[in-house]
């Protein structure tokens, strides 16, 4: 039997529960593996021991033609005293709702309450939006600078995405990333930062001084999707060529996923961006899946060691073992070393002792706008 067959059953199965507890009622399927129950003259406490009986019928396996099945169903209760503007609305609230179950791994009804309500009415609002703000500019890259940890001269700095939504704000970069994710936007949201980085670092070192040396540079994170995706090479050629970038100003840092899969296609991947003249950097080394081998099997110009390795430096002694022992290696290897999230006199210290690279953080500066960074640096 095909496993579409099989999951076809258990829908089923589901929906004839459904309809034997609720029958009175209106049910029916809203989306892929989602129901919804309209129920208009209960009392909402007897709904509830009702929908909590369904859900012990299905805290374990349960057994159907034949099959064992082990279906984790969730289950929100909105009361009708709260107010929607429309049906997409009363549906959304039940849907992000059931997204924070299971994000949050919370058991049994889950009632949603006007603080969840308003969370999901911003999230709807976010993914209403965030098409129109890819277009519009309304999401922007912030730049933070990097600097030479001996002398704390600028060589550098990282682009950031933000978003600042005319009615909600500020929004987190934790929040419309993901989003980006899920609309499949997130090469798109790739492209809208790494033109405007290119963009901000020519227009920095041609108001620069002219007869200066220092050649600044400007990172730009790389989402998987984006680094597989058959335009990005010609996408960087169209840019590099459009603001005049010379090698090495270009840096594309790489998440430690990137390096999952198939190694060779990998490297022919990385080869061909660095035959461009851009540089690859791996951002937040140690913290995900990546090993040492890393340092050695990936063409790899830049390492960046985590934060949360640099907060542990006057407090853990493994901590400091390790970030030394990165230092060394990784400069053995001809690789610069960043370190991030430097925040303290106490680890800048210890970190040029250690004979670190460059330094990123709040310590020297925080993430600014275009214009507050040109004002600043383009002299």
């Amino acid at each position: 039997m095909k496993s579409t067959d099989i999951w076809f059953i258990v829908l089923k199965h589901l929906a004839d529960n459904l309809l034997i507890r609720f029958g009175d009622e209106f049910t029916g399927r809203i989306s892929e593996n989602e129901f919804l129950v309209w129920c208009v003259e209960k009392d909402y406490r007897q709904l509830e021991r009702m929908a909590n009986r369904l859900l012990e019928s299905y805290s374990s396996k349960i057994s159907v033609s034949g099959f064992e099945f082990d279906i984790g169903l969730k289950a929100v209760f909105v009361r009708s005293s709260s107010s929607f503007a429309n049906f997409e609305d009363f549906s959304y609230v039940g849907l992000y709702a059931l997204t924070e179950i299971k994000s949050t791994g919370k058991r049994g009804l889950v009632t949603v309450d006007e603080s969840l309500i308003k969370r999901s009415q911003e999230s709807l609002a976010l993914n209403r939006d965030i098409m129109k703000a890819l277009k519009s500019g309304e999401i922007v890259a912030h730049y933070q600078p990097i600097v030479h940890a001996s002398t704390g001269q600028v060589v550098g700095f990282e682009a950031l995405a933000r978003w600042r939504h005319p009615t909600l704000g500020m929004v987190s970069p934790g929040l419309f990333v993901p989003l980006a994710e899920q609309r499949r936007l997130i090469v798109e949201l790739g492209e809208v930062i790494l033109e405007q980085a290119c963009e901000f670092i020519s227009d920095i070192q041609q108001k620069s001084d002219s007869s200066s040396q220092n050649r600044m540079s400007i990172h730009v994170n790389l989402s998987t999707p984006h680094f597989h995706h058959k335009s990005l090479v010609e996408t960087l050629v169209n840019l590099i060529e459009k603001y005049q970038l010379l090698p090495g100003q270009l840096v594309l840092e790489l998440t430690e996923s990137i390096l999952l899969g198939a190694e060779d296609e990998i490297v022919e991947r990385m080869e061909a961006i660095k035959s461009l003249g851009v540089q690859l950097a791996l951002d937040d080394f140690g913290t995900g899946y990546s090993s040492f081998s890393s340092l050695c099997n990936f063409p790899l110009d830049i390492i960046k060691l985590d934060k949360s390795y640099i907060d542990n430096l006057d407090v853990n002694d493994k901590a400091k073992t390790l970030v030394r022992n990165i230092i060394h290696m990784s400069q053995e290897l001809g690789m610069t070393t960043v370190a991030e999230g430097v925040e303290t006199a106490s680890q800048l210290r210890k970190l040029n002792v250690w004979n670190v690279d460059e330094i990123q953080g709040y310590y020297f500066f925080k993430p600014m706008d275009k214009h507050q960074a040109l004002e600043k640096f383009a002299k």
